[in-house]
């Protein structure tokens, strides 16, 4: 009996209204948020730079410039080096000299990386590196055996003398 109250065309039709209030408001909500925000709280405008403000930003901007212009002579002179060792490092170059053209404050950030990047792929000379720990005694040079055996030498003759020593020590007791 109840239950036909319940379920009149009224309560279902405001339960389906309701529903698609609800489902409305999880849609676009966020519209009517951003307007109310934008409406009561409208953005602050950028406020006119004092001059000694403006002469201080000019000179950050002059030394970031000056920055990425030293990096870039840099990575040249190592790319100068790179090709005085026979290395291929053409696209390299362009590349580097492409990321200065990007020298302004809004690019300047990914001109930083395009030079990292040019950096770290420059192909460099070879160096052998004398191991630490080597297992495998490898042949010395003469001059080093010349050496090696002058301080040998000098070590049986310390001690030769420290035999001696401990000789007349022994005597004197």
């Amino acid at each position: 009996m109840e239950l036909e109250r319940i379920a009149t065309r009224r309560n279902l039709f405001l339960l389906l209204a309701g529903f698609l209030v609800v489902r409305g408001w999880i849609r676009w909500g966020h519209v009517a948020k951003s307007a109310y925000n934008q409406r009561m709280h409208p953005p602050v405008s950028r406020p006119a730079v004092d001059p000694a403000g403006q002469e201080l930003l000019d000179a950050v901007e002059l030394r970031d410039r000056k920055r990425l212009v030293g990096r870039h002579r840099r990575i040249s002179a190592k790319l100068e080096e790179a090709r005085a060792n026979g290395f291929e490092v053409g696209g390299l170059q362009a590349k580097a000299d492409a990321a200065l053209k990007l020298n302004s404050k809004a690019l300047r950030r990914q001109a930083h990386r395009t030079l990292s990047e040019v950096e770290l792929v420059i192909p460099r000379k070879k160096v052998q590196y004398i191991p630490m720990y080597d297992t495998i005694p490898e042949p010395i040079a003469p001059d080093a055996k010349a050496a090696r055996a002058s301080e040998t030498e000098s070590a049986k003759k310390a001690k030769k003398k420290k035999k001696k020593r401990r000789v007349a020590r022994e005597d004197e007791e």
